[in-house]
């Protein structure tokens, strides 16, 4: 790598041999041509992707026959082109593969580039750390053709692009190889957490049978505040408070208040319910899917306050009969949930109430047994955890790369 020689452009300065064009001199935007929702079914030969499901998994799609039809008639990206979402989340990048699939009209566009000017895989990083907006400079809410073309990148020379490119594509190459080292783990963990929750298969040594105990007779219901998430701060000196979203999104199956990041309540926001203690747990009574019910188990709580929040349901284990972290394992398998999710109510924000709760039964090893499945399931937890930091270690590694080298701050030698 080397310094630079730099000089003025709109984005600041940049190497005296580099350029800024706009988006509109390198190529004009396209989109495939438009498809009516009659011609879309639920299953079918090619995937269209809408706005909604755009870099994830497809819940619509057409016939091979309308799909070669528009292909050869209208405008359609070639391998590598990037696609942007023009609506929701703008700006959100999905390099086109190759592969059969079709694409909403005017909601997901692409800039029909010349690759001699300026490189798909350049362009890809131009448009990660891009800010869109319209032409006064303000953010806008959904990305015009004419916002598309206005838009300005800075061209370092081809074969610098390429260098550039190819740097940044190792790192990628380490996060992808992380990513699926940490899938491969979490879905070992899950078949694990399964058998020994439910009893399928012992850990050595553990032969007794299990029994069954009544959730009202496992636990002492604790009473919830409901502030709403506007009540919430990060550094208050007020008590904490878990949220529901914080249950179903943020935490896995243990709430660890010596490491989690958890909101407090504002100053002059009193908590005037139960406080939590260190092997209580959590329920989000309500979500917006089938992860209603979902619960953690407080752990690393120390001296400090914590309260139940807005949409959970608190409750403590009787003293003696869990071992620690068991219940936010065990709350959460497939095993015990499998006799809350008949008796979710709502049509699209889903509920259980305290009686739902309070009906179950949970079927459960001695203590000993308890300890050591949680003992286990913590390792697989952990080593899973390593593996994502390692791979945010990375992505800052990425971010900084990015910044260095799509500025010129950093240039890339040649052969």
């Amino acid at each position: 790598m080397k310094s630079a020689k730099f000089k003025d452009s709109p984005l600041g300065p940049i190497p005296q041999d580099w350029e800024v064009k706009r988006l509109g001199e390198i190529g004009e935007p396209l989109m495939c041509k438009r498809v009516l929702k009659h011609q879309t079914s639920e299953q079918g030969d090619i995937p269209f992707y809408k706005i909604g499901t755009f870099g994830k998994t497809p819940d619509a799609y057409i016939t091979r026959s309308l799909f070669e039809s528009l292909r050869s008639k209208y405008p359609f990206p070639r391998k590598g082109d990037c696609l942007i979402s023009a609506a929701g989340t703008i700006g959100r990048v999905v390099v086109y593969n190759g592969e059969d699939a079709y694409f909403q009209d005017s909601n997901i566009v692409w800039i029909d580039n010349d690759e001699a000017v300026v490189t798909n895989e350049y362009l890809a990083l131009c448009y990660t750390l891009m800010k869109w907006q319209s032409e006064d400079g303000g953010i806008i809410s959904r990305l015009y053709n004419a916002n598309l073309k206005a838009q300005i990148i800075v061209c370092p020379p081809l074969p610098e692009q390429q260098r550039i490119a190819e740097a940044l594509g190792e790192v990628d190459k380490l996060i992808e190889s992380l990513d699926e080292q940490i899938e491969k783990k979490r879905l070992i963990a899950k078949g694990v957490a399964h058998d020994l929750l439910s009893g399928k298969k012992r850990l050595p040594g553990f032969k007794g049978a299990w029994r069954e105990v009544a959730f009202k007779a496992a636990f002492i219901s604790l009473g919830n505040n409901t502030y709403a998430r506007e009540c919430l701060c990060g550094y208050s000196t007020n008590a904490y408070d878990i949220h529901y979203g914080d249950v179903l999104i943020r935490f896995g199956a243990v709430v660890d208040f010596s490491s989690d990041y958890i909101p407090r309540l504002k100053d002059g926001i009193k908590p005037n319910k139960d406080f939590l203690q260190n092997g209580d747990i959590v329920f989000a009574d309500t979500a917006e899917d089938e992860m209603v019910g979902k619960a953690v188990e407080v752990r690393g709580l120390g001296d400090g306050k914590a309260v139940s929040g807005l949409h959970t349901m608190a409750c403590r284990p009787r003293a003696d009969m869990f071992a620690p972290r068991f219940l936010g394992y065990y709350l959460n398998s497939d095993s015990y949930r499998k006799q809350l999710l008949p008796l979710i109510t709502g049509s699209k924000v889903s509920s259980l109430s305290r009686a739902n709760f309070e009906s179950s039964i949970l079927t459960m090893p001695d203590v000993i047994e308890q300890q050591a499945i949680a003992d286990l399931l913590s390792e697989q937890d952990a080593a899973i955890a390593a593996l994502e930091e390692k791979r945010e270690k990375y992505m800052r590694i990425k971010e900084g790369m990015m910044r260095d080298l799509l500025t010129g701050k950093v240039r890339m030698k040649g052969e």
